[in-house]
């Protein structure tokens, strides 16, 4: 099994969300998950030599199925 799954499991939705409010991190509803965020932030730009918000929209949607991003997030 490919490392990055391996320790996505690590990623506990729950306590993302938590953390992700009291951060104010989230402060509305919004079609991007902060497990999703926390997971293309940690993981997902390991292999990027150079990381656009092209790139993490990319992340993002390759981790979050159902979600269309535009980049200027």
């Amino acid at each position: 099994m490919h490392i990055a799954k391996l320790v996505s499991r690590l990623f506990i939705p729950s306590i993302i969300e938590e953390l992700s409010k009291s951060s104010s991190f989230m402060k509305r509803h919004s079609k991007l998950l902060p497990e999703t965020f926390a997971k293309a932030m940690s993981l997902g730009l390991l292999d990027c030599k150079n990381i656009t918000k092209e790139v993490i929209t990319e992340k993002c949607a390759s981790i979050q199925n159902s979600i269309s991003l535009n980049a200027t997030l």
